[in-house]
């Protein structure tokens, strides 16, 4: 017999990120609603810390994810550990026993295994990284094996043929840690440095090399400092390397930070004055809305979902995907004006709460888990 209220979070990345904190985020709030919450991880993946002070039970285990590579040796054996994969948290499921199980991205054992065991599927799409034909069989596929599919932001839903319409379909757009993102900025002294920063892990779709770039385009302006808030990992320290290197090339050593990681992020984003995405690809991304929460101005490149959520001229300033120059041109357009700064992160904050605040959220995260259950 299933846990009645209990609900499994199954995050595959050994690299912690938005998913991990959606978990904790999503968790935290359906522990305080009576909820039972286990996550499901990775043996590799980062101190769990977080997830149990949060109350959430943690388990361990290894799966197989799709990558993008021509290696036909991982082509070849991909099949055989996929089937192996269900089978072991098919087992796992067995033991747990969660009414629902929640997992995310176009690796699907987890929705499979669910199936199998008789738990509820609410499913998470946001990857538009993907190859197209993968997404083209998650949007065949997944409607059979999930009860509910929530798809960050509407723009996702054109990544994946064949979810349009679904009745299983709801949209939705992650909510930021309410106990972290909230209150007024301290902001800097009038006619100080103005800090333009983004939170991202130092990888090639975050497009740093364009934010870089923009910065060396304005290395004559010495008001202006940049700081980037995000790990670096081993499968991506060429691209770290070269992000260093282009800053050095620059001259602005002094002037651009690669903080790492930070435990304390959303004192680190307070301190910004001007948030800025960089990003190639995005669904709809946290840190916006992280950013807009604390009455930031924020400059992003128009790609994905994001123009759902940032108004042009309103909230913050769109720039073209790749576009140094535009980029440069939007960052110098706020940093030379404290009052369109203080305006747009006004009325961004205002927009925030009104539409895509946590509350809002999560009533439709538990919209989502009832529907589930009921199908």
């Amino acid at each position: 017999m299933k846990r009645r209220n209990s609900v499994l979070h199954v995050v595959p990345w050994p690299v912690f990120g938005g998913p991990h904190n959606e978990a904790v985020v999503y968790g935290s709030e359906a522990r305080r609603r009576g909820w039972t919450v286990r996550v499901l991880l990775p043996p590799q993946a980062p101190d769990s810390t977080r997830f149990t002070e949060s109350g959430i039970g943690v388990s361990r285990l290894a799966q197989h994810r799709l990558r993008r590579t021509r290696s036909p040796r991982f082509w070849l054996t991909f099949p055989a550990l996929f089937v192996i994969d269900v089978f072991r948290l098919s087992l796992l499921m067995r033991r747990l026993r969660p009414a629902i199980v929640e997992g995310s991205s176009v690796n699907l054992q987890p929705a499979i295994a669910a199936r199998f065991t008789g738990a509820k599927v609410v499913w998470r799409l946001a990857d538009v990284l993907a190859p197209a034909a993968v997404r083209h069989m998650i949007g065949i596929i997944l409607p059979r094996l999930a009860h509910v599919i929530l798809v960050n932001g509407v723009a996702t839903i054109r990544a994946y043929p064949g979810l349009a319409d679904r009745p299983a379909l709801r949209v939705y757009y992650p909510a930021p840690d309410p106990t972290l993102f909230h209150g007024d900025r301290p902001g800097g002294p009038p006619g100080g440095v103005t800090t333009v920063g983004t939170v991202a892990n130092l990888n090639p779709d975050k497009g740093l090399e364009v934010l870089v770039e923009a910065a060396c385009l304005l290395r004559r302006d010495l008001s202006i400092a940049y700081v980037v808030v995000g790990s670096e990992h081993e499968t991506h320290r060429e691209y770290a390397h070269g992000l260093r290197r282009q800053v050095a090339e620059c001259g602005l050593e002094t002037r651009f930070t690669f903080a790492g990681h930070q435990a304390d992020v959303a004192g680190t984003v307070a301190a910004m004055d001007i948030f800025v995405i960089s990003s190639h690809r995005e669904g709809t991304t946290t840190t916006v809305l992280e950013a807009m929460a604390l009455g930031l101005p924020v400059i992003a490149t128009d790609v994905g979902g994001i123009a759902e959520i940032v108004i042009h001229g309103k909230t913050g300033l769109l720039v073209p995907r790749g576009d140094p120059r535009a980029m440069a041109a939007a960052i110098a357009q706020l940093a030379g004006d404290p009052a369109a700064r203080r305006r747009l992160g006004t009325a961004g904050r205002n927009r925030y709460k009104a539409e895509f605040s946590p509350s809002t959220a999560f009533e439709d995260r538990f919209a989502a888990y009832a529907a589930a259950l009921s199908s």
